[in-house]
């Protein structure tokens, strides 16, 4: 946050507000963020599915169940 932004909200409020007002500005930059993350990563993920179509199936189904596409062998040591 700039300091023109908080000059500018504490000249607009009152003396008795003038915490307050403060505070609730890193407040809702921080809520709008998280939103417009969100917002944007669920519109990512929908253009990622459209675009990739049966590959992102199969890519959730490997990244939800490792295991059944991991190796059951020991690998080898560097060091042997």
């Amino acid at each position: 946050m700039s300091l023109a932004q908080i000059l500018a909200i504490q000249h607009v409020v009152s003396e008795r507000q003038r915490g307050v007002a403060t505070s609730l500005v890193p407040f809702f930059r921080t809520i709008g963020g998280s939103l417009g993350v969100g917002a944007l990563g669920g519109i990512l993920s929908a253009g990622l599915s459209r675009h990739l179509g049966t590959a992102a199936e199969s890519a959730r189904r490997v990244l939800s169940t490792p295991s059944q596409y991991t190796s059951s062998t020991p690998s080898a040591s560097p060091n042997g």
